[in-house]
C-alpha cells in the first residue's frame, strides 16, 4: 500500500508499506532449531564475559607488582654508601708523641757524664699517605694504607761544649690493613678506623751524634722495623657520587727499639691527613 499527498497540485509518494509475510508452519519449523541454538549459547557467552572481567584486574595487579620493586629500589638506594672499590691520596702532618720519652732516656744515659743539663727537641714533620680499599657494605670497608713521613730531626740542646747539635734524622714508613666502620649520613659519613701492620724506620746519625759518640755516648743508627697498630677516625665528605674529600686523625703505635740511646720502644705519632678519594 502506498500513501501519498498532493503538494501544489502534484502528487508525491511518501512511503510504501510492504505487508509482512505470513509465517507458515514450515517456516516456523525451520527457525526453531536456530532459536534453540541461540538460547543455548547464552550461558557460554555470559561465562566468557565474566572470565574477561576477572582477567583484566588480575593483569593490572600483576603490572603493579612488577613495577613496585623498581619504585622501592629507586626510593631506598643511596648512591653514597654503595659497595665498590676506592683509592685515595692525602697529605699528612705528623705530630710526634715520643719527645718526652726520648728526653728522659737521654738524661738517664748522660747521667754522670757532665751532659745532664741537655734536652731534646724533635721537629714535627709531614708526609704523604696512599690507600686502596673496598666498601663491602654501607657501614663497613677494608683498606690497605701506606704512609711515608719525611725526616724529623732530633736535636740536643744545651749540650756542654757543643750548644745545640743535631743527633738524628728519622724517616718512617708504615703500612697497615685497616677496617672502617661508617655511620652513613648521605654525603657526610663519619667513621672509626682500626688496623694493624708494619712500621719501618730509617734512622741516620747526624754529625752531632757522631761527636757525642767520641765522648763515649752511644748514638746508634740504622734501619729497623716492627709491628704497628693504627687507630683513629675521620669523615668522608662526598663532593659527587665518585669524588670524596677525606679528613682523618689516627694514632700509630709502634714497638721500634731504635735509636738506641737506650731501649726505646714507643716511637709513636699522631697523623692528621686530608686528601681526595675516588670511588667506583
Amino acid at each position: 500500500m502506498v500513501f501519498g499527498a498532493s503538494i501544489g497540485g502534484r502528487q508525491a509518494a511518501i512511503f510504501r508499506l510492504v505487508p509482512r509475510p505470513t509465517e507458515t508452519g514450515s517456516m516456523r519449523r525451520r527457525s526453531e532449531p536456530a532459536r534453540f541454538l541461540l538460547r543455548a549459547a547464552w550461558p557460554f557467552r555470559a561465562a566468557a564475559l565474566a572470565a574477561l572481567l576477572l582477567l583484566v584486574p588480575t593483569a593490572d595487579a600483576r603490572a603493579q607488582e612488577t613495577e613496585a620493586p623498581a619504585e622501592e629500589v629507586d626510593t631506598d638506594d643511596d648512591p653514597f654508601d654503595r659497595p665498590g672499590f676506592y683509592y685515595g691520596v692525602s697529605g699528612v702532618y705528623q705530630r710526634n708523641v715520643f719527645e718526652n720519652r726520648l728526653e728522659d732516656v737521654l738524661r738517664d744515659e748522660l747521667e754522670g757524664t757532665g751532659f745532664e743539663t741537655s734536652s731534646l727537641s724533635i721537629d714535627d714533620s709531614g708526609g704523604v699517605t696512599g690507600l686502596v680499599g673496598y666498601r663491602a657494605a654501607s657501614f663497613f670497608a677494608i683498606e690497605l694504607q701506606y704512609e711515608w713521613i719525611d725526616e724529623y730531626k732530633v736535636e740536643g740542646k744545651q749540650v756542654p761544649g757543643f750548644g745545640t747539635v743535631e743527633l738524628y734524622e728519622i724517616e718512617s714508613h708504615t703500612i697497615t690493613a685497616n677496617t672502617k666502620w661508617f655511620i652513613p649520613f648521605w654525603r657526610i659519613q663519619p667513621y672509626l678506623l682500626v688496623g694493624g701492620g708494619y712500621s719501618f724506620y730509617d734512622i741516620d746519625r747526624a754529625p752531632g751524634g757522631t761527636a757525642l759518640s767520641l765522648q763515649g755516648i752511644d748514638i746508634d743508627d740504622g734501619n729497623q722495623g716492627d709491628w704497628a697498630v693504627r687507630a683513629g677516625g675521620g669523615i668522608d665528605w662526598y663532593l659527587t657520587e665518585w669524588l670524596v674529600f677525606n679528613t682523618q686523625v689516627s694514632a700509630v703505635l709502634t714497638t721500634l727499639e731504635r735509636p738506641q740511646i737506650s731501649d726505646i720502644d714507643d716511637l709513636n705519632y699522631l697523623a692528621f691527613s686530608g686528601g681526595l678519594q675516588y670511588r667506583y
